[in-house]
């Protein structure tokens, strides 16, 4: 993968670290509305100077392929569980999550996957695909909510202060968005609990208690509107705060605030029409018709050869490049590409799980137990706030209800056409009861942690008991 900075090919320049325009100022005041006369236009103005920024129609394991990683996807799933496990080392760039990282050493560079949006283009081959995975903006909204409180929770309340992350680890707190919005939960976090009566209750509802801001708050914010709001829309153009076009930031002030004004049909009628051009759409709704699709999309096989991170396959010269000091074949997974692929999610499935319960744990109510995010909790969420939601997400909306049509034709096409038969070649039935294995592994994950907290529970009763007479 030849990447060009600036009409300059890479190969020229030793490490490239390219950091992104972020319009800090812009996250605690309220955007403009649809109202503003500087809003007219302003959507169609930004795709007509970057017209000629285009995305390859097809995409081929053995060409530049991006993944535009829209936060709370599934991306690990879809990314590092699949596409980065049917990569060999040499052919992967550089971890781009924290920072763009285009080194010229890896010279056949074809797959990078980060939250960068559309503008990254500018960077890599006109050739490059670009794939991504969509989700109903009200779970991903959601799921953001409960992501940054866990992660925040993490930092709040560390049990093990000494503890370092590990070697060659990117921190959640340095990945856009939520290198703003977790230490934004913190400081709140931080202020409720310097205030009294911030204990809480028990049963306290986890989206509106007294130990962190409520989720009816939360989705009024201003960060939140700029960060989080329309985000996949806004990531599809090119016009989030991460972007690397300077004339993007009118977008984002005339879209906020909801509803769909005229900036708002102009955002989702240019954001349809790049999903048009993307070579492959994918649904969390759908993850293993995604996964399927994908893999016709850029002529994978679920038989054919998976490799590990490979995290050692690489060593900095003096000068800054990158070399290759181990083959790729000293990574090559013991496992075919499926297999290696479900295990990946099985792990990943119960790690996130396991996480999410010790953090969740820390949030300790006075009559034992703790706060607790759940399919019942959610479901009894305030109708009246989830269409609240619903509306300050109107274009992700659309822009969703497109995308689930364009999965759908893609599966139709990919099978009309042999392709799913061809990525299926081998996965028999022996792999579904390892899939079904793994579910039930996680399943038992859970049990185990309900179980740990009952006990837990049971102990904290004792202690109070004992500590009475």
């Amino acid at each position: 993968m030849m990447l060009h900075i600036r009409g300059k090919p890479a190969l020229m320049l030793a490490s490239i670290l390219i950091y992104r325009i972020s319009h800090t100022q812009c996250l605690t005041r309220p955007p403009a509305n649809d109202a503003s006369t500087n809003c007219s236009g302003v959507t169609e103005n930004l795709s007509a100077a970057h017209a000629t920024i285009r995305s390859g129609e097809s995409a081929d394991a053995k060409g530049n392929v991006f993944f535009l990683h829209i936060p709370r996807t599934a991306g690990r799933t879809y990314y590092f569980c699949f596409l980065k496990l049917a990569t060999p080392p040499s052919r992967r760039c550089e971890k781009s999550y924290d920072v763009l990282r285009l080194n010229s050493s890896l010279a056949d560079c074809g797959l990078l996957g980060s939250h960068d949006d559309l503008s990254v283009l500018r960077f890599l081959p006109h050739d490059t695909a670009v794939v991504t995975q969509l989700r109903n903006p009200v779970d991903r909204i959601l799921s953001a909510y409960e992501f940054i409180v866990e992660v925040a929770v993490r930092k709040w309340l560390r049990t093990k202060p000494g503890k370092k992350p590990k070697a060659k680890r990117t921190s959640t707190r340095d990945v856009w968005p939520w290198s703003y919005l977790v230490p934004w939960m913190e400081e709140d976090m931080t202020r409720r609990r310097a205030r009294p009566g911030t204990e809480g209750s028990p049963g306290a509802d986890p989206y509106d208690n007294s130990l962190y801001m409520p989720l009816a708050q939360f989705v009024e914010e201003p960060m939140v509107q700029e960060l989080l709001h329309n985000g996949a829309s806004l990531q599809v153009v090119g016009a989030t705060n991460y972007t690397h076009w300077e004339d993007a930031h009118a977008v984002r002030a005339c879209v906020g605030g909801g509803g769909l004004g005229r900036a708002q049909e102009q955002l989702q009628e240019a954001a349809i029409a790049r999903l048009e051009t993307f070579a492959h759409v994918g649904l969390m709704e759908d993850l293993d018709g995604s996964i399927l699709s994908l893999a016709a999309s850029v002529g994978l096989k679920l038989d054919g050869p998976a490799w590990k991170a490979g995290l050692d396959a690489f060593e900095k010269r003096e000068d800054g490049r990158v070399e290759q000091v181990k083959p790729d074949g000293d990574y090559l997974h013991p496992a075919q590409l499926g297999k290696a692929h479900q295990a990946c999610v099985a792990r990943a499935r119960q790690k996130a799980v396991r996480r999410k319960a010790e953090s969740m744990r820390m949030l300790a109510l006075p009559g034992g137990g703790h706060v607790e995010f759940s399919k019942a909790s959610r479901a009894a969420l305030d109708p009246a706030l989830i269409q609240r939601i619903r509306e300050l997400n109107a274009v992700d909306e659309a822009l969703w209800q497109h995308g689930k049509l364009l999965h759908a034709k893609q599966l139709q096409e990919h099978k009309q056409e042999g392709r799913l038969a061809s990525v299926m070649a081998g996965k028999n039935t022996r792999e579904g009861n390892a899939g079904a294995r793994e579910r039930r592994g996680s399943d038992e994950l859970k049990r185990r942690l309900q179980a740990h907290e009952q006990h837990s529970r049971r102990k904290h009763t004792r202690s109070r008991a004992k500590s009475s007479h």
